[in-house]
């Protein structure tokens, strides 16, 4: 008897929609006026189309994030000689700037931890997109929300993915004041 198969992860691709249907799923949590829903269909196709052309442009390859890791590496060794040879001959004048040292060596040093993952642009894009069709109080941190469906189909449209996870995350950093880029796509 063969072993059962463990259950589908979320993040699995599962038997991709067609844009149209996933579109018609967006209609139906927006529920636009009748003569809203031609713009919006267009509106959305727009989107998928300029988020699935950038996301060519937004992940780094793997030479280009080992470059940006020398560079961020080297940057923080001239900062920590800087906090070496310096630090103890500066005044109280000098505190301001040696807390923004400090804040910046403690920062490069979050980047550099093992195993960072690097920021998903098309979910932090899909998030933000999705929150123009809310009103503040419809945006709100919860799986199965109108903003996690939204955002979830935003992304689901642009990379083929139905990854959830990966919107709420990016949700909760919005509804908590962390900036989201707001993605160019014209």
């Amino acid at each position: 008897m063969p072993a059962p198969r463990p259950a589908r992860r979320q993040d699995e691709i599962v038997a991709a929609r067609s844009q149209d249907e996933i579109v018609d799923a967006a209609l139906e949590v927006i529920n636009p006026p009748a003569n809203q829903r031609a713009a919006i269909r267009a509106e959305w196709y727009r989107c998928f189309k300029a988020m699935r052309n950038a996301q060519a442009h937004w992940p780094m390859s793997p030479s280009s994030q080992r470059e940006s890791t020398k560079q961020l590496q080297r940057y923080l060794e001239l900062l920590r000689a800087v906090k070496e040879t310096h630090c103890p001959w500066w005044d109280e004048e000098d505190a301001e700037f040696r807390a923004l040292l400090h804040a910046r060596i403690e920062r490069g040093e979050r980047h550099l931890r093992p195993g960072a993952r690097p920021r998903d642009s098309v979910a932090g894009a899909a998030v933000v997109l999705a929150s123009d069709y809310l009103t503040p109080a419809q945006r709100t941190v919860t799986r199965d929300g109108k903003w996690h469906r939204l955002s979830a189909l935003l992304y689901e449209g642009a990379t083929g993915r139905t990854d959830t996870d990966k919107v709420l995350k990016y949700m909760s950093e919005m509804k908590h004041g962390k900036t989201l880029r707001r993605p160019l796509l014209d």
